[in-house]
């Protein structure tokens, strides 16, 4: 129950943290590196990652939609969803 009720503070800090400040910047990533050591998994930034890559290669830029599906499966294996071998 505790585990619980620190994720849904450290969302709330997230959700209410200025992003275009640098600090705050910072300070998001490390409280989603701390959420990815707990398995969630943050569905924005994987709909995103499929978006880019599905937008990229559509439109010819293949390096870069290789990077977004190299970031979309660092995604899914943070979550274990997508097992690395």
């Amino acid at each position: 129950m505790a585990l619980a009720s620190a994720r849904l503070a450290l969302w709330h800090w997230l959700l209410n943290t200025n992003a275009n400040e640098p600090a705050a910047r910072q300070s998001r990533r490390a409280a989603h590196n701390q959420l990815r050591e707990t398995k969630m998994i943050d569905r924005s930034e994987v709909s995103r990652a499929v978006a880019k890559a599905i937008a990229y290669k559509s439109c010819g830029k293949d390096a870069d939609a290789a990077q977004w599906a190299r970031e979309l499966v660092r995604l899914l294996q943070c979550a274990d969803i997508l097992k690395g071998n």
